[in-house]
């Protein structure tokens, strides 16, 4: 399934899948909920329409996949990278059954504030045999689990992950929360997110809409460069943002990729 790595810890990081066919399903995926996610500012959580909603906290990580397939388990990217071998997240995934594809959010473990993605990029970067120890993976989804599809409603499909993923130190099924309203998510931003600075919440409506709600904070800043994904060349995957001093002089800010769908980043 996979070639290469760097030592990490008792496992290694850094190996490449080599299982085009996975690869695909995990690409897929990919492609497929990014084109539902909508950003939604807390000042509209009004304009939703009164319907079932799991809300949950959303991670500041990377999308990964936890796999087992052929006996071998361990973790897979979007774009084929993979961690695997002797690992808190995979010794504490092994009631995973056979022929399962989870999807979820790896994440950076930090102790005195909320985790951010360039935690992450840091802890997989680490040296020692304890650097595996810096990170931990939430199940949110999947694409299969032995061998079938997951229940479509939200909180089955929940169920049947927490069934084969007991919480633990490094791992965990992500906690969601039944609302009905846009002021039932208003007041749970309001009480949750703001307090702890939090990254913000997710919320999936039963439209099939997932909605990202984050703390709002308003620039008006310059696009000063591009990236394009790797398997849709003309669409774009991020854009790099800067504001522009009195002199004329680009300070980078930083990088957006929460762009909509695959029809609005073909646009950009």
């Amino acid at each position: 399934f996979y070639t290469g790595g760097q030592p990490f810890g008792g496992g290694i990081r850094e190996a490449r899948l080599t299982d085009r066919s996975l690869l695909e399903k995990l690409q897929t995926y990919k492609r497929r909920v990014a084109s539902t996610y909508r950003a939604l500012p807390p000042t509209r959580l009004g304009e939703l329409s009164a319907a079932p909603m799991w809300v949950t906290r959303k991670i500041d990580g990377e999308t990964w996949f936890l796999v087992r397939q052929s006996g071998q388990l361990f973790l897979a990217s979007p774009s084929g990278r993979v961690l695997a071998g002797d690992l808190p997240i995979l010794r504490q995934a092994n009631h995973l059954p056979e022929g399962s594809i989870v999807a979820g959010e790896l994440y950076a473990r930090v102790p005195d504030r909320r985790e951010r993605v360039g935690d992450l990029a840091a802890a997989l970067a680490r040296e020692g045999a304890d650097a595996p120890e810096g990170i931990a993976f939430a199940a949110f989804d999947g694409i299969q689990l032995a061998d079938q599809p997951l229940p479509i409603a939200y909180d089955e499909k929940l169920q049947a992950l927490s069934d084969c993923l007991p919480k633990a130190s490094h791992l965990q099924v992500i906690e969601a929360l039944a609302l009905h309203s846009g002021l039932e998510v208003f007041q749970h931003f309001e009480s949750t997110v703001l307090p702890t600075a939090s990254e913000g919440l997710v919320v999936r409506h039963a439209s099939g809409i997932i909605y990202k709600i984050k703390p709002e904070i308003s620039l008006d800043m310059a696009v000063i460069g591009y990236t394009v994904k790797a398997d849709q060349p003309q669409s774009c995957r991020s854009l790099l943002l800067g504001l522009r001093t009195a002199d004329g002089v680009y300070v980078v800010v930083g990088a957006c990729g929460n762009l909509g769908d695959d029809a609005q980043r073909s646009a950009w």
